[in-house]
């Protein structure tokens, strides 16, 4: 892996108003196509991975695994996305390195986010993983051959349409992390983050 100079987000959301099309239905997943409700978010997550995974099989590329500090970073981030009613990257080498992912052992890192949030027949992981597919930046973050880890974070509720509907954060990851580590070591910020566009999902009215 290489250092490669940070990259700025480029940040926008926008929604579909009917089920995402377009991409062939790829694995499966028990749970793919259930609603989310607030009991069932690992059963959600442990859904999305499998999706997320078979496209990466589809592809040619090892699967993530998953880590759990990756998870823990994106199910808060999914959280205070609700709570504070905003929808966006913010500081993501900064969040995972407050949540332990990178830290001053850290040598070279890249880290990717993808972000979506969904309604009604929308807030299913398939319709969720489409969605992304169907979108450059958040295939090439799926699709990145270079990322390792992953972790996956969802909420009840959305940053705009109430308690409906489900919000989700997604986070990858690849690092090295050096055996003897100098006192005084800070994370190093010389290498990459990947953000997609942030992903509304809205289901059309009934």
């Amino acid at each position: 892996m290489h250092r490669f100079a940070a990259v700025a987000a480029v940040l926008c959301a926008f929604a579909i108003v009917s089920p995402a099309g377009g991409q062939a239905a790829v694995g499966d997943c028990a749970g793919a196509d259930v609603i989310r409700s607030p009991q069932d978010a690992h059963s959600f997550e442990r859904s999305t991975l499998c999706l997320l995974n078979a496209q990466r099989s589809s592809a040619g590329l090892r699967a993530l695994s998953t880590r759990p500090v990756l998870s823990r970073a994106a199910a808060g981030y999914s959280a205070q996305m609700v709570r504070e009613s905003f929808f966006a990257h913010r500081d993501l080498a900064g969040r995972l390195a407050r949540a332990g992912y990178l830290s001053h052992a850290t040598t070279d890192w890249l880290v990717g986010e993808n972000l979506g949030w969904a309604t009604g027949t929308l807030a299913t992981p398939r319709q969720l993983v489409a969605a992304w597919m169907a979108s450059p930046g958040h295939r090439r973050n799926i699709l990145e051959p270079a990322f390792r880890d992953i972790g996956i974070g969802v909420a009840a509720g959305t940053p705009s349409s109430g308690p409906d509907g489900v919000t989700v954060t997604t986070e990858f990851g690849a690092r090295r992390i050096r055996a003897r580590v100098r006192r005084g070591s800070r994370v190093r910020r010389g290498s990459r983050q990947l953000h997609a566009p942030a992903l509304a999902l809205r289901s059309s009215p009934t």
